[in-house]
């Protein structure tokens, strides 16, 4: 039942004439953004958030000298992209029912694939750099998977 004079799909004049304005609750105490600042994985998503966009920006200009196989640059840039979706996830983890376990699985899938990733660029040495990009892989998927918990 409306009790407020409103009827089905109508507004009274009464409603239509106050402010639509949001206003918020003073006794909330505890914002959103500090507990999420607060959270280790956050921290470690800003970082490597940072981190990525450094590394991304040192695979387009500063690896060109050193590095001319242009496949090559693209294993830098894959490397730096998934690092950098990857660090976005992991500023919204403490949000998550299991916070460590995807924390835990994003970052050493992040470490792995790509870090495996630039060690291949810098060093060409496929063993043992090699093999761990798709457990790097594997644990990305198990963090993804691990936010249905």
């Amino acid at each position: 039942r409306h009790t407020n004079k409103q009827t089905c799909g109508k507004m009274s004049s009464d409603q239509t004439n106050k402010s639509h304005t949001y206003k918020p609750n003073k006794n909330i105490k505890i914002r959103m953004s500090d507990s999420l600042s607060n959270s280790i994985w956050f921290k470690i998503g800003a970082v490597s958030g940072a981190l990525a966009i450094a590394l991304g920006a040192f695979g387009a200009h500063g690896l060109k000298s050193r590095v001319k196989d242009a496949s090559q640059l693209k294993t830098w840039e894959t490397g730096a992209h998934y690092q950098l979706i990857h660090s976005v996830v992991l500023l919204i983890i403490p949000l998550t029912k299991s916070p460590d376990i995807t924390g835990k699985l994003f970052t050493t899938g992040m470490t792995l694939f790509s870090g495996s990733l630039y060690a291949l660029v810098l060093t060409g040495m496929k063993l043992p750099f090699g093999p761990m990009t798709p457990l790097g892989g594997l644990a990305l998927i198990a963090g993804w998977l691990s936010l249905l918990m």
